[in-house]
């Protein structure tokens, strides 16, 4: 007996109609008017289906009924919509009135939901591209940021005075397209980095600057292609239900960057004592970020494989060594830990940020002779550079942020590949732009 009761149940819980928490209601007032129903889940059958008895409209004068103007049958009957055609008259059309209110039967319930007017459907997908195109960003490392400039007292490793150090970087994105649209590139840059330090030792001498197209791959496209069809047909409830269905993935896309590049060794006023032409590929996976408690944060960004090749331009230290080529094969990567108290007073946020990156040289390039500091050696092999930086935020000023930082560097960076073992301490200004963002 218990057994036919629990198997009626089941029989009755697969027939019964939707409930009333499971269905929302909207009135369309665009090129045409129309009552949409949504269903949680899929429209049920004819037979279980609401029945709609009274349509209202509800403003602060009161509510007056429309139902006369209401299709007998649904215009159309599409997955979780069930949407009903309005005539187009005085009577139908709203004035002071912000919502809808509908009676139903089979189930009997009464709902109401917003009247959406053309700006309202505009704002809303609008809306929901911004929060598409979130979902999809990635955090940016220093180096990726549109502006970094810092002044910075620097310590050298063993002998030697403290000295003066600055670190620049400039981007500038000159073109933005929407992801996955079938083109070669989605965005292109403009930019430069620049260190250097006036330390015997602390001295990375190390200026790039070029241009970088990009193209990025979504790891959940076919969800991302849906969201972004149903915005194209301006239907915010099929949108906003697409967009909820993408899946969260912690690698949220992977990049593939190509460029050129101007390399050259900062001496004195002269950034191109010796100089390369570089071209540059490489494969970039970026995290999206996480979380770590309540307000800390962490994100990755890892370059498994990149290619640079290219060639000497000048070396005013050593003419005979002028046009050698260059090959490298490099990788690398960056992690960051964020404390970030949510607010603007004071200090605001500190970032942990390791980077490090690994070249191989399999031509023989030039290099700085430490005795002579004349860029006169060639060399060849494994030449690393590792940094490590903790940052100190304060109130934002502008559309970026100040703060304080302490840095740790070891490494040789091109084109003078100059050993560079010091501890940095000052002050830095950073832009805003957080998340790599496309149109």
């Amino acid at each position: 007996m218990v057994i036919r009761s629990v198997v009626l149940l089941f029989l009755l819980a697969g027939l019964a109609p939707a409930q009333p928490s499971s269905i929302k209601v909207n009135y369309q007032v665009s090129t045409h008017r129309a009552l949409e129903l949504t269903f949680a889940s899929t429209v049920p059958d004819p037979q279980h289906r609401p029945q709609v008895l009274h349509v209202f409209l509800v403003g602060p004068s009161g509510k007056r009924e429309i139902t006369a103007g209401l299709a007998a049958t649904p215009l159309s009957d599409e997955n979780h919509h069930l949407v009903f055609d309005v005539r187009e008259n005085d009577a139908t059309t709203p004035k002071d009135e912000t919502q809808v209110e509908v009676i139903l039967t089979n189930p009997d319930a009464d709902i109401t939901g917003p009247i959406i007017t053309p700006a309202d459907a505009k704002k809303t997908l609008a809306d929901l591209q911004a929060s598409l195109a979130k979902q999809v960003a990635s955090e940016k490392s220093t180096d990726d940021k549109n502006l970094f400039a810092g002044l910075a007292v620097t310590v050298p490793s063993g002998k030697g005075d403290a000295q003066g150090s600055g670190d620049l970087v400039f981007n500038h994105q000159f073109f933005a397209n929407q992801v996955l649209n079938g083109a070669l590139f989605d965005n292109a840059n403009l930019g430069l980095v620049l260190k250097k330090s006036s330390a015997a030792g602390a001295d990375s001498r190390h200026f790039t600057a070029g241009m970088t197209m990009e193209k990025t791959f979504l790891f959940h496209r076919a969800e991302y292609k849906e969201v972004q069809k149903a915005i194209a047909s301006n239907n915010p409830g099929d949108a906003q239900a697409a967009l909820e269905k993408m899946p969260h993935h912690f690698w949220p896309s992977v990049f593939f960057d190509n460029g050129v590049s101007f390399e050259g060794d900062v001496r004195s006023t002269n950034i191109g004592n010796v100089s390369n032409f570089v071209f540059n590929s490489q494969v970039k996976l970026a995290s999206a970020t996480k979380a770590l408690g309540h307000t800390g944060f962490f994100f990755i960004r890892i370059i498994p494989v990149g290619i640079e090749a290219g060639y000497n331009l000048k070396n005013q230290d050593a003419p005979a060594l002028d046009g050698r080529s260059l090959a490298r094969l490099k990788f690398g990567g960056t992690l960051t830990l964020r404390y970030d108290s949510q607010n603007n007073a004071g200090l605001n946020r500190v970032d942990l940020e390791l980077n490090a990156v690994d070249r191989h040289l399999f031509s023989r390039e030039v290099a700085l002779d430490p005795t002579t500091k004349l860029v006169t050696m060639l060399t060849n092999g494994e030449k690393y550079y590792a940094e490590g930086n903790l940052k100190f935020y304060f109130s934002k000023v502008g559309k970026g942020r100040p703060g304080f930082r302490m840095s740790f560097k070891r490494g040789f960076l091109p084109p003078a590949f100059a050993f560079t073992k010091a501890f940095d301490a000052g002050f830095f200004y950073e832009s805003a732009d957080d998340k790599t963002a496309n149109k």
